[in-house]
């Protein structure tokens, strides 16, 4: 398991995040999108994070910025291929996350059949409250 000052530093030493998309049936219904079998999975650049207590900049001339708040699971060290069974050792801790996109961004890639990255990746993109310790929780 991670140190708990490792995962504190999160913001520093995370290499990567893992978005879930269309999870949730009722969202994607709402936002006019087909509701897949598996969900859909997106990277965001780890620049995206924002410090809990920062200022979200919104980009120049974005006008559509919606968010979702997220649970984040923070993986607490390096981990492949690993069996559901076992999946639960690697999670170091748990955070609040904010997913912002924008929505004019995001809808012109879509209907390219590009990426999302853009419009949830922009800088402070992935507002993010300190980590809970997942041995702390007990869970």
């Amino acid at each position: 398991m991670a140190a708990a000052g490792s995962l504190q530093n999160l913001l520093k030493l995370g290499t990567k995040i893992v978005g879930v998309g269309r999870n949730y049936a009722a969202h994607a219904k709402e936002l006019g999108n087909a509701v897949p079998k598996e969900p859909v999975l997106f990277l965001k650049p780890t620049s995206s994070y924002l410090e809990n207590g920062g200022t979200i900049e919104v980009p120049h001339p974005l006008n559509s910025l919606d968010y979702e708040v997220e649970l984040a699971v923070v993986i607490g060290k390096t981990a492949r291929d690993v069996p559901e069974n076992t999946a639960m050792n690697y999670v170091g801790g748990y955070a609040l996350a904010l997913d912002m996109t924008a929505r004019e961004i995001q809808s012109v890639a879509k209907s390219a059949g590009l990426p999302w990255t853009v419009a949830k990746g922009q800088d402070t993109f992935t507002p993010i409250s300190s980590v809970a310790l997942h041995k702390v929780l007990a869970l």
